[in-house]
């Protein structure tokens, strides 16, 4: 009935139209009046001769509204990223929302509170449990190695997860010239430089020092990735009411300013670059100073930051899926849930943050299991509901009638359409009846701590290809470090 007919499928939507071209303006306006702090003098300088408004003296851009227009532009809707092996594992900018652990964890949670630094042994841990699961689409360093000299942390995670994975991965750029390294080890996996671009199976992030602030490290690593092809994701992390206004629409707008800011310039320098539009927002609570990215202030903020990148026409990435709470408690469940569906309902592309605690500060592997199986139920979410004449099965309701001609649990269209119509878990939910669940299982960290048992039983033969490993080798002795306990 047209009474009741719909326009577009719903979806999350927290601003209206009329309030994203209200931000997109007063983003220009601070573009060209206010500016960014840019510290890198010669492309400074470079983006001046590009028609930019280069001031020297204080470090500070400018940009001209047609220019920043042009950048959105310039930069790709869609774009498809590969695996090691170059199979195409992610459509991005076409609707649909793939799944990650969150990244960069310095420490690792036991049970009752016990909290230690990482290890390398934990993160090779994080990798098998994050290869298992089908609710993973890709990969990530979960947890920062401390056992690992802190100069080369960065490519030795990547070094590992080139070895375990056939998935996408998310590579770290924290130091001077790390993305020279990434690239050394990406060229020795696709053989040159030209196939890493044709083919890219890394993600590098461009963070930005808030408040509108970009350094020179930054800058340098996001010049080397565009000579790699790296797609980048603009990943601003303004805090409410610290490094940006209190409210949720002035944290949006900050993070409008600072992400057209690096777009326009990554555009100018390399038109058509890959580029995700996403951050990681946080509120400060005022009663403790504890900066959360997972309250509901965040979760609004970055489902505003898909607004907006829904208006650019740009592929987006957010940092949610995750919790402010300490061990894998009730608060835990509800928040990284929380935080979960609105990423997925938003349509936000990728969104990391499974198995992380404590706001990115701690990582569990425990919870990395068990937010495997949520993130399918969003898969699965996404799926919709298939209507057409076999899922609708007209036939079938008339053979079975009112029951008094058997049921359906009898019929083959039963078993051919149950695997394809549900969710199946693999034992971490608790989905069996309360005898078996009493006499068999326990609390449901034990049984995702059974399940990792189980991946790690099965471990995936880590491909020690001689190139990778030379790489590896020859970048760690540039760095004098000795690589032979890292191998």
């Amino acid at each position: 009935m047209a009474k009741f007919s719909f326009d577009r499928m719903p979806s999350y939507q927290v601003l209206t139209q009329q309030e994203i071209l209200q931000i997109h303006e007063k983003a220009l306006e601070l573009l060209e009046t206010t500016g960014v702090k840019f510290e890198h003098p010669d492309i400074l300088a470079e983006l001046g001769r590009k028609g930019c408004e280069a001031d020297l003296k204080n470090m500070v851009l400018r940009i001209p509204r047609k220019l920043a227009e042009d950048a959105v532009l310039s930069a790709p809707e869609h774009f498809e990223m590969y695996n090691r092996d170059g199979e195409v594992t992610l459509r991005l900018g076409e609707g649909s929302s793939y799944y990650a652990p969150g990244p960069g964890a310095p420490n690792i949670a036991g049970s009752a509170f016990n909290r230690r630094f990482g290890t390398s042994e934990d993160l090779k841990e994080a990798l098998r449990i994050t290869e298992s699961s089908p609710g993973y689409q890709i990969s990530s360093g979960s947890v920062v190695p401390g056992d690992t000299p802190s100069i080369i942390t960065d490519v030795y995670i990547l070094y590992q997860m080139i070895l375990h994975s056939r998935k996408t991965l998310l590579a770290e750029a924290w130091e001077e010239s790390s993305v020279k390294r990434v690239g050394k080890l990406l060229e020795a996996v696709c053989g040159t430089k030209e196939l890493v671009r044709e083919k890219p199976f890394v993600l590098l992030a461009a963070c930005p020092s808030p408040p509108m602030r970009w350094e020179k490290r930054v800058i340098d690593n996001a010049l080397d990735s565009m000579e790699y092809g790296i797609p980048l994701f603009l990943s601003p992390s303004p805090v409410m009411g610290v490094s940006c206004p209190v409210t949720i629409a002035g944290s949006v707008l900050t993070h409008t300013v600072e992400s057209l800011s690096f777009l326009t310039f990554i555009q100018l320098m390399h038109p058509g670059h890959k580029v995700l539009y996403g951050g990681i927002p946080g509120v400060m609570d005022m009663r403790s100073t504890y900066c959360s990215s997972s309250s509901i202030e965040p979760c609004l903020s970055t489902a505003a930051y898909a607004c907006m990148g829904r208006y650019y026409g740009l592929p987006t990435l957010a940092f949610l899926a995750q919790t402010d709470a300490k061990e894998s408690d009730y608060q835990a469940g509800f928040e990284t849930a929380m935080d979960l569906m609105t990423a997925t309902l938003a349509g936000i592309d990728i969104v990391f943050g499974g198995g992380t605690l404590d706001s990115y500060l701690c990582t569990s592997n425990e919870k990395l299991a068990m937010d495997g199986q949520f993130f399918r139920y969003c898969r699965r979410l996404q799926d919709r509901i298939m209507v057409n004449e076999e899922t609708l099965a007209q036939d079938e309701i008339r053979e079975i009638n009112w029951g008094e001609d058997g049921v359906f649990l009898e019929l083959e269209h039963t078993a051919d359409w149950y695997q394809k119509e549900q969710c199946m878990l693999d034992g971490i939910a608790d989905k069996v009846n309360y005898e078996q669940s009493h006499s068999k299982y326990a609390s449901i960290t034990q049984r995702a701590c059974t399940s990792i048992q189980s991946a790690l039983s099965h471990p995936l033969e880590a491909e020690r290809a001689e190139c990778v490993q030379k790489a590896f080798c020859e970048i760690a002795e540039s760095l004098d470090v000795d690589p032979s306990g890292l191998l």
